[in-house]
């Protein structure tokens, strides 16, 4: 990179990226940017310099920005691989599918083991229902990188969605055994369980859920700690909630007449628009739809249960850029246990863990 020299610095422009990057490291999102727009201005087409406005522009959600940049150094350098992986991501950020794929495919024409690349491209080949393309994809991730746990995890939801459920559950084995906290990974591993019908192991399982980003963000707020199951319920309030669609609510509420039995008193909370349903429903002392339930005292009297009722995601993870700290940003699924073996699931948004451009 040549030394710049203008009104604005005299500094080389390699030590000016440098505190660019630094800043960037540090959380000083404002100072990198700026530092970067001078960078672009003295030299409009360095494609490092444009390589990393480009990410600053992707984090900050201004895609547009970041495939200018993208495309500038691409013009510069076509083989830069790291830029046409870059560009893939925004273009899948836009829904461009058919572009982020293309893009996608130069970056692995120009690395050919660009592990992630392939990850990515088999995703959107999965949600386009090119399976096979996907399969192929997610095994050149496994065969590049043996211990790639996305792979492996990709794979399994893939198998999912083809029925072929032992070999979900062997990918899904082997991604919890290369990362053991691979929330998606165990949690994706109960729900098959429960497909399979292996009860016992498959409900426990089922309670890595609450780890899941997706399914915290619709919980409700706890009010009072869930039911164990082993304590008694004589004498004690319990409250039923819903975690997803309408058929999981009612699909759960045939249990309300079992814990009634045991001696709870039952409070159930239910979305608005099955209270003409379910208004009726005996054994249940309050109905609530969507409002909070009445305040607790805290902490928590041992009359005071809450208990909540099952949800089920299914995702693929996606592996970003910046692969020295990479987060996957996931595409999920929404579907009960009930329905664990159709690979037609509900839409589900994002799970929210932004994915990164990759860098040198």
């Amino acid at each position: 990179m040549e030394q710049l020299a203008t009104a604005e610095t005299t500094e080389p422009a390699s030590d000016l990226l440098a505190q660019a990057i630094d800043a960037h490291e540090q959380g000083q999102t404002l100072a990198a940017r700026g530092l970067l727009e001078r960078l672009v201005r003295q030299a409009p087409e360095d494609a490092e310099v444009r390589l990393w406005a480009g990410i600053l522009a992707f984090e900050a959600n201004d895609y547009f920005e970041a495939i200018d940049h993208f495309r500038q150094a691409l013009a510069t350098d076509p083989r830069l691989a790291m830029a046409h992986y870059n560009l893939g991501l925004c273009l899948e950020a836009l829904r461009d599918s058919k572009g982020a794929i293309e893009a996608y495919s130069r970056a692995i024409d120009c690395q050919p083991d660009h592990v992630h690349a392939y990850n990515n491209r088999g995703i959107l080949h999965a949600a386009s229902g090119h399976l096979e393309l996907a399969r192929h994809d997610y095994e050149q991730a496994i065969r590049l990188a043996p211990d790639y746990a996305d792979g492996y995890f990709n794979r399994g939801v893939l198998n999912t969605d083809q029925d072929r459920l032992t070999e979900a559950e062997q990918d899904y084995r082997q991604a919890i055994a290369l990362e053991p906290e691979h929330e998606s990974a165990q949690f994706a591993l109960g729900v098959c369980w429960l497909a399979l019908g292996q009860w016992q192991q498959g409900w426990p399982q089922y309670e890595w859920r609450w780890r899941y980003a997706t399914v915290n963000r619709s919980r409700p707020p706890r009010i009072a700690p869930p039911w164990d199951e082993h304590s008694s319920l004589q004498g004690k309030r319990l409250l039923l909630d819903y975690e997803q669609g309408y058929g999981d609510c009612l699909q759960f509420c045939r249990f309300v007449p079992t814990l009634a039995a045991l001696g709870a008193e039952i409070q159930l909370r239910i979305q608005p628009a099955l209270r003409p349903l379910l208004g009726s429903l005996s054994d249940v002392q309050r109905l609530l739809c969507d409002e909070p339930p009445p305040p607790l005292r805290l902490p928590v009297e041992s009359d005071e249960l809450a208990s909540t009722a099952g949800h089920h995601a299914r995702e693929y993870t996606r592996q970003p850029g910046l692969p020295e700290r990479t987060a996957r940003a996931d595409r999920s699924l929404a579907e009960s246990p009930e329905r664990a073996q159709s690979a037609s699931a509900a839409g589900w948004p994002g799970l929210g863990r932004e994915p990164k451009p990759q860098q040198r």
